[in-house]
């Protein structure tokens, strides 16, 4: 018994100076199935929901292939509803197929659910499920990013659960692809990423929570494929192929395809970006290198309408005074370029990302855009992080932080010519911060 106490003691110890967050308590939970967190065993398989509106719902669910299975979507009655059609992506040196669906035909404001069968009819999972209301209204948007399965912890989902967001952005590094294990780190070739995406779907909690909430991705560096890697990539179309294999996000009247995995989703009253900032990053070798490139910039600007915009992206808009990976920092021609282009176009702008390890929220002056705005940092659900994180670099624009394990929450709406909300961040154990953003010309 005293030497299981020691080993706890060690594994606290290590959590603090990882998540500067609360760390849940061992007593209540299964033995610990990564590094430092203590959590409880999952049950069923892992499932996604995807790509959301009023009538249709996308999904991917990842199943072993020792067994046949049979997956149902039901009424509140229990009976077929809807239409749907499905198709199984897998790979010969994985025990893992991954099922995509997409269900026509379904209605607002029912309870669905979605149900796996074994081959001899036995129950083995189910899921409750709506569709959304994709309107313009008041709405309650989460945002996460940098989800290391080898730190990966229940209780921030727990927190996230609790919260009812109706939909995610998953803003980058959704899936650590070139860290085969916690102290191995080696860039992903195809087989590798598979096996990652694999190990991750079946331990994250946000897939095995029983109602399923609607999430869009981007991706950055290390679900792309390794540490700070562009566009040079040898395997960058085998990664596009396994990031929309395990993600459900075809194209829908309110979802545009773009360049890469860039995506536009016009919902709420205003369009959402996720943006592809490595397919077609260059490597930073002077005053030319660009972030998003041409042919995504050629998508992007002529999109943008006169309505409230979220520019999405994995790694930071505004981060160059952290002297690393960001757009401002390391591409400032192309930046200044980006930000005029933004200034001219008709949409009322806001900024989202992920990537450092902390989450913040930066008051954006008027001489950038024309308008005062804010760019949103979402980081990290559960990576490498400790107290204090942000407080290395001096950031002139920083209103509000936490470097504690973390996801951020919208809450508001977006007028014809207004975003006005409440953002804030929740660890595990607390509300981290609370503050309002409004951006009007």
């Amino acid at each position: 018994m005293h030497k299981k106490l020691d080993v706890w003691s060690r594994r606290q110890f290590l959590a603090t100076l990882f998540s500067a967050g609360a760390f849940a308590k061992a007593g209540t939970l299964a033995e610990p199935d990564s590094l430092l967190f203590p959590e409880q065993d999952k049950k069923g398989f892992s499932i996604l929901q995807g790509m959301t509106d009023e009538t249709s719902a996308q999904f991917t669910v990842v199943l072993p292939k020792k067994s046949v299975w049979t997956v149902q979507i039901l009424d509140a009655h229990g009976q077929a509803a809807g239409t749907t059609s499905m198709r199984i992506v897998d790979r010969p040196f994985s025990n893992h197929a991954v099922y995509k669906l997409s269900v026509e035909g379904l209605r607002l404001g029912v309870n669905y659910r979605l149900r796996v069968l074994n081959f001899k009819g036995g129950i083995q999972d189910e899921r409750d499920f709506a569709t959304l209301d994709l309107s313009p209204r008041a709405v309650r948007l989460a945002f996460a990013s940098c989800m290391c399965d080898h730190l990966h912890r229940d209780d921030v989902w727990w927190k996230f659960e609790q919260q009812e967001p109706e939909m995610a952005f998953f803003l980058g590094d959704s899936v650590y692809g070139d860290r085969p294990g916690f102290w191995t780190v080696r860039k992903a070739d195809p087989e590798q990423l598979w096996n990652r995406y694999v190990a991750t779907r079946n331990r994250v909690a946000f897939y095995f929570q029983r109602r399923l909430v609607p999430a869009l991705a981007t991706w950055d560096d290390h679900d792309f494929g390794g540490n700070n890697v562009y566009g040079n990539y040898r395997f960058k179309e085998d990664s596009r192929q396994v990031f929309e294999t395990f993600f459900a996000q075809e194209e829908r009247p309110s979802l545009q395809k773009g360049p890469g995995v860039a995506r536009r989703f016009s919902a709420f009253g205003a369009d959402f970006f996720l943006l592809d900032g490595r397919t077609y990053r260059d490597g930073w070798d002077g005053a030319n290198s660009r972030v998003l490139g041409a042919v995504q910039e050629e998508w992007l600007f002529p999109a943008i309408r006169s309505k409230p915009t979220w520019l999405l992206n994995g790694s930071v808009f505004y981060g160059a005074y952290t002297g690393k990976d960001s757009f401002e920092g390391q591409y400032r021609n192309d930046f200044k370029a980006f930000i005029e282009k933004v200034k001219r176009s008709e949409g009322l702008v806001c900024f989202g990302s992920g990537d450092v390890h902390f989450s913040e929220i930066m008051d954006i002056e008027e001489a950038q855009l024309g308008y005062k705005t804010f760019e949103m940092v979402s980081s990290s659900m559960h990576s490498y992080t400790f107290p204090g994180h942000e407080w290395r670099f001096t950031n002139a624009r920083r209103r509000v932080s936490t470097s504690s394990h973390n996801f951020t929450l919208y809450e508001g709406e977006f007028g014809t010519a207004e975003i006005n909300g409440v953002i804030s961040s929740f660890s595990a154990g607390s509300q981290e911060f609370r503050t309002p953003v409004r951006v009007k010309r």
